[in-house]
């Protein structure tokens, strides 16, 4: 038999959040001395999903359009970076959203990409596996958190094997719209003081956009080590309550929708490390968007490793996933779109394909984000978007002709 191997090239991931939908290009090589990557790029876009959803039940159809201008410009950038595979995920704005999965059917069915919608359990073990390796052979207690605008996920690692794993419906949008249920602050607190009962010295482990944001605002932090103190972030968190969101995007030069949302992730982080008295919060600044490639690139690797009856140690076991599973997925994602009326999607079908860089979408052109950027792995460049204006039918000029751009659902080289 040949022996098979992972094709060298891009990947990427695209993670639709509550709050952000980004899109994550990495450059994969696997070679004697192990796997290697690097951020070719990293786009963020603030729909705010959530805002529709917790507060209404559903997306709205100005704000699907927009989702779906978006994907359709993603999809276009993965071809223009030869993207060989992809993996695109939803998490709680999706999820909780009544025609969630109606919207991702529809993304299906105009652009070619498939969207898994992640349960909270699956996201919680997503993230802990992206961190895995940041870890990995230390000895003591450590939380992942992620904060989230829908959700909140927390993993509690001890002397590297993991304890316990949850997701929490309190998330920086829910928050500013009101609409965390009291309840779950109780489940979560409840958690945390069972967990504080059985382990001691616990520090966190904090992930996303917010938290990478705070430490790289601190004055005061352990750049070797990749942490600050929890008074550290108690501190700016106190400067920054006291602070109007102009005040705060001024001061910390920050974007609209980043000044908005930090206080209330501030919050989250800090009300954690209270209750498991944590002294200090590492900070690795790598997201969901890296789990999701890396799960897609150690998943491929596992079934070549079965193609050509080899072992490679160290590369995590393949998620128990069928082809048939897969299949039957995507037929009932098809059928749910079919059964839409397509007349409240043929205004949005013919915008994609003339002007699927502009409106919302047209806002990551040329936007570099350098607060951002600043602290991505391998020295990446994120482009974060400006929020998507509210008035339908504005445009920014774009330099790129629509005839150059792929009006075809997007599809992805064959890995061999």
């Amino acid at each position: 038999m040949t022996k098979q191997k992972l094709n060298n090239g891009n990947y990427a991931a695209i993670d639709i959040g509550s709050n952000a939908v980004r899109l994550l290009i990495k450059r994969i090589s696997l070679d004697k001395e192990g796997l290697c990557s690097s951020k070719e790029q990293l786009i963020r876009v603030p729909l705010r999903l959530g805002a529709d959803v917790f507060t209404g039940s559903k997306i709205s159809k100005r704000k699907a359009k927009k989702l779906i201008r978006l994907i359709r410009s993603y999809a276009d950038l993965m071809n223009i970076y030869e993207v060989l595979d992809y993996k695109a995920c939803a998490t709680s704005a999706i999820r909780d959203a009544e025609n969630g999965r109606e919207v991702m059917a529809q993304i299906k069915k105009q652009t070619g990409i498939k969207i898994h919608i992640l349960s909270g359990k699956e996201e919680a073990k997503l993230i802990y596996n992206t961190h895995a390796e940041f870890l990995q052979d230390r000895t003591g207690n450590y939380m992942y958190v992620d904060v989230g605008g829908g959700s909140t996920e927390v993993n509690l690692m001890v002397n590297s094997s993991l304890v316990f794993s949850n997701s929490y419906d309190i998330g920086t949008i829910r928050v500013l719209s009101d609409t965390v249920d009291p309840e779950e602050w109780t489940r979560l607190e409840n958690d945390l003081f069972a967990l504080t009962k059985q382990y001691a010295d616990i520090d966190l482990l904090g992930t996303g956009g917010n938290i990478n944001k705070l430490y790289r605002l601190v004055e005061e932090k352990d750049k070797t080590l990749q942490r600050m103190t929890v008074e550290a972030l108690r501190t700016i968190n106190y400067r920054m309550v006291h602070l109007t969101l102009e005040e705060r995007v001024n001061l910390f030069k920050l974007k609209y929708d980043r000044a908005e949302v930090i206080v209330p992730a501030s919050h989250v982080f800090l009300t954690i490390a209270d209750i498991v008295q944590a002294k200090y919060i590492y900070v690795p600044t790598v997201g969901l968007v890296d789990g999701i490639i890396d799960g897609l690139v150690f998943k491929k690797i596992n079934h070549l490793k079965k193609l050509s009856k080899g072992s490679t140690d160290g590369i995590p076991e393949e998620e128990p996933e069928t082809e048939r599973e897969d299949l039957m997925e995507e037929a009932n994602l098809m059928k749910e779109a079919d059964q839409m009326d397509e007349a409240d999607w043929k205004d949005e079908a013919s915008a994609m394909t003339q002007e699927c860089w502009r409106d919302d979408a047209s806002a990551m052109e040329d936007i570099s984000s350098k607060d951002d950027a600043a602290g991505t792995e391998d020295g990446a460049a994120e482009t974060e978007a400006a929020p998507a204006p509210e008035t339908e039918g504005a445009s920014a000029p774009s330099s790129t002709p629509s005839s150059a751009l792929s009006s075809a659902p997007f599809s992805s080289k064959i890995w061999k």
